[in-house]
């Protein structure tokens, strides 16, 4: 048995350029392609009665600082998206309270942007920030 202090989710966002640590989970569903169950979701809260947002508690500002000290691409995004990315970071950050961890949101891009071992050392650098602030 053992607690987790820091979560980082991954996911990946085609297009972007660089590696984009999430500020904000938004409560809020919307998406013109179906899930894996078949559901889409035309604007709708995840949470009827939850707060609009949650935001990491996590230095994301220094993080991208220090990923970026190390040449990689690497930029604020203010929301995860309103679809599956976002469900997780929003399940994420709104337990919390009860789990006692901090937890982050990381979108990389494709490799035709930053290839895998790059972004792998972004989120690395990203948890040692973390763990030493």
């Amino acid at each position: 048995h053992f607690l987790d202090e820091l979560v980082i989710c991954c996911g990946v966002a085609n297009g972007r350029a660089g590696v984009t640590p999430e500020l904000v989970a938004i409560n809020y569903r919307c998406a013109r392609i179906a899930d894996n169950a078949g559901r889409t979701y035309q604007g709708e809260k995840i949470v009827p009665d939850g707060p609009a947002a949650c935001m990491t508690v996590l230095p994301v500002h220094g993080m991208i600082d220090a990923v970026k000290a190390e040449d990689i691409p690497c930029a604020l995004s203010f929301s995860a998206g309103a679809y599956v990315c976002n469900d997780v970071y929003w399940a994420l950050l709104s337990c919390e309270p009860d789990f006692g961890h901090r937890g982050l949101f990381i979108h990389v891009p494709g490799t035709d942007a930053v290839d895998a071992d790059r972004a792998a050392r972004a989120i690395a650098i990203c948890a040692e920030y973390a763990f030493n602030s």
